[in-house]
């Protein structure tokens, strides 16, 4: 989809990234929300960035976009449900405005934390930090 609309993603997942405690489900809603409202402000050409990385029993998983970007007076609105912010291409977007305060919602529900981030005119980035499962202890060879 985002092919056909001309915007560029890009993943940096490292391979030991460690399971969230996290309902996969819930997981799954919040990335496509994530996605879902970085497509709708990000013009052909631009590029969004999804990255994740694991640091001290957590794992912060963030979307950043080159789109259109939230005021900072915005900021506190957009995370209301049905609110957007008050740009006009923004406000152009197809979105009912529930994607933010559905993926907050959900992160504290597991308890995680969601921050956002957002310069006008230069793009958004949207975070989520989760409790990672405990790694395993493996076994240690015999030297």
């Amino acid at each position: 989809a985002a092919n056909g609309i001309g915007v560029r993603i890009e993943t940096t997942l490292p391979d030991d990234l460690p399971p969230a405690l996290v309902d996969e489900g819930a997981l799954q809603a919040m990335i496509e929300n994530l996605l879902d409202n970085a497509l709708e402000h990000t013009k052909s050409g631009g590029c969004i960035s999804v990255t994740a990385q694991a640091a001290n029993d957590e794992i912060k998983l963030a979307v950043e976009d080159t789109g259109c970007g939230i005021a900072p007076h915005d900021l506190a609105r957009v995370m209301l449900p049905f609110e957007k912010a008050g740009s006009s291409e923004a406000d152009s977007a197809n979105g009912v405005g529930l994607g933010l305060p559905i993926v907050k919602a959900l992160t504290e529900a597991f308890g995680g934390a969601f921050d956002i981030s957002s310069t006008l005119g230069q793009g958004t980035k949207a975070s989520i930090t989760l409790r990672a499962a405990p790694r395993q202890s493996g076994s240690t060879a015999a030297a």
